[in-house]
């Protein structure tokens, strides 16, 4: 139960709109960008 208590006292609760422009500003470009590096890194090794 403390973990609990611990967990919702210490992260708050992002609404639908904040999660997301988190994902379209942050974790979009994050994902595009490593894949762009995989692609470019299978093609010179």
């Amino acid at each position: 139960m403390y973990l609990y208590i611990w967990y919702r006292g210490t992260f708050p609760r992002y609404r639908f709109d904040q999660l997301m422009k988190v994902g379209w500003k942050v974790l979009l470009p994050v994902g595009i960008g490593v894949l762009i590096l995989t692609a470019v890194a299978g093609v010179l090794l």
